[in-house]
């Protein structure tokens, strides 16, 4: 049966493998095909990131997969503790518009993301062009990961450059114990921004801004507390429990 494989130019490390056969007779193993060389790929071994994926097939494809490295494990991050201080860059410059999200007696939200890590200057912007200078940047691929991990991109990397998210599936019924959620906030401010989207508009969980670097630790972190990420691209979503009891006494 004649192999087609797409691998990564730098390492060699296979990306993606399909058959002949699955080629002419599946069209989503088609478009997914076509849909991997055109992206921009992170390769799992190596974490180059390239959009020229090397395609083989036949006896080049088999020659290709045996030359292949054994991927390697996502290097662990450094520990980083969530300073008391945002970090230099993060704030920078004038936030007239941010600022004035600070007046009156009610709470601020801009109050609040001045503790994290976040890039306020890149909000400043969106507020100022009324319009948000982030954008969608595909996917990447993690071992142990089936569903990816998405990318937001930076309209402005003279502010902030592109930063990882993960979306990790909430506990049954969406009734998280005071430990979930410590887990949940500790693997933020070790390893992202220091805030969490509660919720998407799936229903999950997103912790934004954790590097390349610290997602094969972040993720062993969440499913160490017995939380699962995923649900990226064409993947399950969410189900959402009925609490029974809980909600029928309330």
């Amino acid at each position: 049966m004649s192999l087609v494989i797409l691998a990564c130019p730098s390492c060699d490390f296979v990306v993606a493998s399909f058959t002949e056969e699955q080629l002419e007779t599946d069209s989503r193993k088609r478009k997914r095909l076509e849909y991997l060389k055109s992206k921009d790929t992170l390769c799992p071994n190596c974490m180059t990131k390239t959009r020229n994926l090397v395609e083989s097939r036949g006896a080049e494809a088999e020659a290709a997969i045996a030359r292949a490295p054994v991927v390697k494990a996502p290097p662990a991050a450094a520990k980083v503790e969530a300073p008391a201080q945002p970090e230099a860059g993060g704030h920078e410059g004038a936030l007239p518009l941010c600022e004035a999200l600070e007046e009156g007696p009610w709470p601020s939200h801009v109050t609040e993301l001045k503790k994290s890590r976040y890039h306020l200057q890149m909000y400043e912007e969106g507020l100022r062009l009324r319009q948000t200078q982030w954008g969608f940047g595909g996917y990447i691929s993690l071992p142990g990961v089936a569903a990816g991990i998405l990318v937001r991109a930076s309209a402005r990397p003279d502010i902030a450059g592109g930063a990882n998210f993960v979306r990790v599936l909430p506990p049954s019924g969406g009734w998280y114990s005071t430990e979930t959620l410590r887990a949940l906030c500790e693997v933020a401010d070790e390893h992202a921004y220091g805030i969490l989207h509660l919720h998407s508009s799936g229903g999950d969980v997103e912790i934004l801004g954790i590097t390349t670097e610290g997602l094969g630790s972040a993720v062993e972190a969440l499913n160490a507390s017995g939380l699962d990420v995923g649900s990226t691209s064409d993947a399950f979503r969410n189900t959402v429990e009925c609490l029974g009891a809980t909600r029928c006494d309330a």
